[in-house]
């Protein structure tokens, strides 16, 4: 509980001030995935304004995404259908095994997840790196800026685009 207090009033305040270019707080451990656009980190170091805090239980949502839910089903360039929410945690759960994943903290949403842009060495952006591989789409009710990647995504009918799919907010509203 205590480093769940610590977290959010160094959070709160880096965030309730005018942020300058690069100087979001920044998360960074060993990750396990939750599902395809959320991380937990069970021990974490955090940053903010050059004083570091170590944290547990950190669970992170990442920025500008949304990723079909594990239960989720898409359909292929066939019809068939295919377990999308599976794949998108499963590519994920690769991406982040054995690395340090390194989080640029934009918000906190209202599950108190981070809400972050995350790299891992040799993928800038997992977020991007998601929406390109078409197991994710931009979430354009809290951004614009994975709306290139999934526009990409779509003309090379990758992942979801190969087939039909419902988008991620509308499958959780239907089920």
């Amino acid at each position: 509980m205590k480093t769940s207090l610590i977290l959010a009033v160094l959070l709160l305040t880096s965030l309730a001030a005018p942020v300058a270019a690069g100087s979001f707080p920044i998360v960074a451990g060993e990750a396990g995935v939750t599902d395809g656009d959320t991380i937990r980190m069970a021990r974490a170091t955090i940053t903010v304004d050059g004083r570091t805090q170590e944290l547990s239980s950190v669970r992170i949502r990442f920025h500008g995404i949304d990723a079909p839910e594990k239960g989720q089903t898409c359909g292929d360039n066939h019809g068939n259908a295919w377990s999308c929410g599976q794949d998108a945690t499963k590519v994920l759960a690769e991406i982040v095994h054995g690395n340090i994943v390194t989080c640029s903290v934009r918000d906190i949403d209202r599950y108190k997840r981070l809400v972050a842009v995350c790299s891992v060495p040799g993928i800038a952006d997992i977020n991007a790196e998601l929406v390109t591989l078409g197991l994710a789409v931009a979430y354009r009710d809290y951004s614009f800026d994975y709306v290139d990647e999934e526009d990409a995504a779509r003309a090379a009918h990758a992942g979801m685009w190969a087939g039909a799919f419902d988008m991620p907010w509308d499958w959780r509203k239907a089920h």
